[in-house]
């Protein structure tokens, strides 16, 4: 019995048994606040301003506040993205402001796929695991300098990931992640490729009113993308033909 108690283990310190208490869901509170914060804090101490699709998006934007047809035209100007557009015309209501807007927009939307990428990795593994992508994730600091410049790309990516954390959740979700996709549609037509495989994978078992409902909203982006060039340039295919054109004239590969 003496012999037992000699060996017993001591407590540890108070405050690292409340620490050890704490949920893993607080502290991936307290870390999203904390980088929210850090991000806020880096974006008023270092103004930057958005580099070229971003500000063409922030132009057209006003353009369509304005009640005036934007020029999609205009020489080597760069692709559309009807969602990036929409968010411009937010922009432009602020006048000198909107510019920067832009670029915490896209600061933001870094910020949620870092908050994604630890959210898909909980799910599928552990905190840990998760904890571990959200930190390589804070590490790229090329795709942090992209966030700083209001690159739409990260947009993109957010969206994505946070499409693919909805139908892990939950598996077949259904419309939610049917709307992250359309969105992230509306900024790269990569989108609708997986618009269209889960549509596939969505109506496998469904009923034929669903896979109904379930195509208009796979459909969401293409059609929005095609009929605002065909309303503003008069051709439905002009994103495909321009960038194309573009490509060739600038000797890219793609």
């Amino acid at each position: 019995m003496e012999g037992a108690m000699l060996t017993r283990p001591r407590p540890g310190p108070l405050w690292l048994t409340r620490l050890r208490a704490v949920p893993a869901s607080t502290w991936a509170k307290l870390a999203f606040a904390a980088m929210c914060a850090g991000a806020l804090v880096g974006y008023l101490a270092y103004p930057t301003y958005p580099t070229y699709d971003s500000f063409y998006a922030l132009l057209w934007g006003r353009d369509l506040l304005h009640l005036h047809i934007p020029d999609f035209r205009v020489y080597r100007g760069p692709t559309e993205h009807p969602l990036a557009i929409a968010f411009g015309a937010l922009c432009s209501l602020f006048g000198q402001g909107g510019a920067r807007l832009m670029v915490l927009g896209s600061i933001a939307s870094f910020v949620a796929l870092t908050a994604g990428m630890y959210r898909l990795g909980r799910l599928c593994f552990t905190p840990i695991v998760g904890l571990f992508a959200a930190v390589l994730m804070l590490s790229r600091f090329f795709d942090e300098n992209l966030a700083a410049q209001g690159y739409l790309d990260i947009t993109y990516v957010a969206l994505i990931v946070w499409a693919i954390v909805l139908e892990v959740e939950r598996p077949r979700r259904g419309a939610p992640v049917f709307l992250a996709l359309a969105a992230a549609g509306l900024l790269r037509p990569d989108a609708w490729v997986l618009s269209g495989c889960y549509w596939l994978w969505c109506s496998w078992r469904a009923e034929p009113r669903a896979r109904l409902r379930y195509l208009g909203l796979a459909a969401i982006a293409p059609v929005v993308w095609v009929c605002l060039d065909a309303v503003v340039t008069g051709n439905p295919l002009h994103s495909l033909t321009a960038t194309a054109g573009l490509a060739a004239e600038l000797e890219r590969t793609q």
